[in-house]
């Protein structure tokens, strides 16, 4: 990290040692999920943009597991270990002994707030550098009096350690007897504040997240009809003039073209779906679909679905590393898997495309434009060439050549007088007698 900036601090140490005992969990609490990202990675964003010397992280309970994330999320930070929950000074103290020779402004943050944001941030530090305080405090009161420990705070690094030096009265305990200055930053919003003890607090922060993020993509122009019950990431990418319906749920990298329109009741996670699509009903995960295209209701779009311009993915049909062709569609009642369907085919009701033969998985090609029966069975690996019909209720184990109608199935063969013999003194010999009958009478 360089540290050229006039802001510039020599150290951010995010606290995240604590085991969260009020959530009741065997999770470290700062890896509760918050909008579809661990509650940690707020934290590191807010820091990590202040492009400080040195991003120090402790951690203690489950440290390993928090640690992993520390590294997936802010390869450089560094990593120092409370090997004991002995409080916030303690924490502090770990943080600073990880980095030799520390000199400068030390920013002290904490892994579970996660609406304080890297402005907020800045802002602490620039005013702790225009007043020349020994230690900034960033307070929620308008009236700028701190009487407890500070949450937040910049300071000197030879303040911080002389405080931490003289026993645990805390740091403000130990400026107000030194004669060090000390100052305040007042920040308006109070949830910024808000810290995570359970998982009631949890919920009531997901909840403020969300209503920021809906709030800012309806002034982008995007539409939701429900924000009570429709959650967007703040990873996620929406467009002018899109229409979110209720009961949405949009995770990971899901980005969604103009005019497109998504619910109600979905769920998808780094989907991308192209302008003017329609997507109603679905479960998609790491899927494409393509402009003008229609998934649902009632659809399963598993990895490595692709869904070509003015597709059609319908009801109650699931799709797996599929590519399915521009124009071309399946309609419902289809598992289509491990396979490539051509431009303008369809798929019949019922079909199943049977790529798992116990050990390997196999791909099945469909033409363009070929036509695939109701209650079809393609056994790959099987190709179906451009322009090929398979008769509905057919096992297909063989190619189909261009413009060929493929037949795989028993022949049909009617017992004449069969329910007579076999189920005589039945409601369907009744039926069966009386509907000869009337047939019989209209010959005469």
């Amino acid at each position: 990290m360089s540290h050229d900036s006039d802001l510039g601090v020599s150290a951010v140490v995010v606290l995240a040692a604590g085991g969260g005992t009020r959530m009741r969990s065997k999770r470290a609490k700062v890896l509760h999920d918050l909008g579809g990202r661990p509650m940690l990675s707020y934290a590191l964003s807010a820091a990590a943009a202040l492009d400080p010397s040195h991003l120090v992280v402790v951690v203690g309970f489950q440290r390993d597991e928090v640690a992993h994330h520390v590294t997936q999320l802010v390869p450089s930070a560094l990593h120092a270990v409370q090997t004991e929950q002995r409080g916030v000074a303690d924490a502090v103290r770990a943080g600073l002994a990880a980095v030799d020779g520390l000199s400068g402004d030390v920013l002290v943050t904490y892994g579970d707030v996660p609406l304080l944001t890297a402005e907020t941030l800045s802002g602490l530090v620039g005013a702790h550098k225009a007043s020349g305080n020994a230690v900034t405090v960033l307070a929620g009161d308008e009236s700028g009096q701190v009487e407890s420990e500070p949450v937040v705070y910049v300071a000197d690094a030879a303040a911080l350690t002389g405080s931490l030096s003289a026993g645990d009265g805390g740091l403000l305990a130990w400026a107000e007897t030194s004669g060090v200055s000390v100052g305040t930053h007042v920040v308006a919003d109070h949830w910024q504040l808000r810290d995570v003890n359970d998982r009631v607090q949890l919920s009531e922060i997901a909840a403020e997240l969300n209503r920021r993020i809906l709030t800012g993509w309806m002034r982008a122009g995007v539409t939701v009809m429900d924000p009570a019950t429709t959650w967007v990431a703040d990873t996620v990418d929406l467009a002018e003039d899109v229409t979110l319906l209720p009961n949405t749920i949009l995770r990971g990298a899901t980005s969604i073209a103009e005019g497109a329109t998504v619910g109600p009741d979905t769920l998808l996670t780094d989907v991308e779906v192209g302008p003017g699509a329609t997507v109603t009903r679905t479960h998609a995960t790491l899927a494409v679909i393509g402009a003008d295209a229609e998934v649902g209701p009632y659809s399963f779009l598993r990895p490595g679905t692709r869904l070509g311009r003015h597709g059609k993915i319908g009801a109650f049909v699931e799709a797996k590393n599929a590519i399915i062709g521009e124009g071309a569609k399946v309609p419902h009642l289809t598992y289509c898997g491990d396979a490539e369907v051509g431009d303008g085919a369809n798929i019949g009701a019922g079909t199943i495309f049977a790529n798992y033969d116990g050990v390997t998985k196999s791909r099945t090609k469909v033409g363009k434009a070929s036509f695939v029966g109701s209650n079809s069975v393609l056994v790959a690996p099987v190709e179906i060439a451009d322009g090929a019909y398979i008769a509905a209720g057919s096992a297909i184990t063989e190619a189909v050549e261009p413009g060929d109608l493929a037949i795989a199935r028993g022949r049909q063969r009617n017992i004449p007088g069969w329910v007579a013999s076999r189920r005589a003194g039945t409601k369907t010999e009744a039926a069966a007698n009386q509907a000869l009958g009337a047939k019989k009478g209209d010959k005469q």
